[in-house]
């Protein structure tokens, strides 16, 4: 079952603790209230004991019935086996698509895990309403990388510069 972990933690003082067992086990969370073209992405820090097949963690977008699945979640968060320490996971940033009412994170345990165990703790959904952009500085240049998972066509960046202590932009 599920239960709360107040000994093996991340950070703070509680966890929650998923006993593996013979059989398939999932858990999900209650819906989350989500917005339409916002975009979102879940970060955990994730432990485990004696796991023979990594679990999963993701998260789904959901139509304003709260039952109707709308394409566009994540993947699978965790690739864990055997016994590791805590160490952070996180999907990419996911455009909720057109009619996205609610997000529901789950967590699934195949079978043949039997006496093993998976801690979470710091289990973050970020939500954003802009295009998540990364700079990356070399010595020359940066390189400026975008969290999408498909491209659009004919979409144009406008990226602004200037020198320090300028105050002159450049496009």
């Amino acid at each position: 079952g599920v239960s709360l972990e107040t000994t093996v933690v991340a950070e703070g003082s509680q966890a929650v603790k998923i006993s593996g067992a013979s059989f398939y086990k999932s858990y999900s969370h209650d819906l989350i209230p989500a917005s339409e073209g916002k975009y979102y992405r879940l970060s955990v820090q994730a432990a485990v004991e004696n796991v023979s097949v990594t679990p999963s963690l993701s998260f789904t977008f959901y139509a304003a019935d709260g039952t109707t699945k709308l394409a566009g979640g994540s993947s699978t968060l965790i690739d864990l086996e055997g016994t590791a320490p805590y160490r952070e996971f996180a999907s990419r940033y996911r455009l909720a698509p057109a009619g996205t009412a609610y997000v529901k994170v789950g967590v699934a345990f195949a079978k043949g895990n039997s006496g093993a165990k998976l801690y979470l703790d710091e289990v973050h959904l970020y939500e954003s309403a802009n295009l998540p952009v990364r700079l990356v500085a070399t010595y020359e240049s940066i390189s400026v990388y975008v969290s999408r998972e498909a491209q659009i066509a004919n979409e144009v960046a406008h990226v602004y510069y200037r020198e320090a202590g300028s105050s002159q932009w450049y496009e």
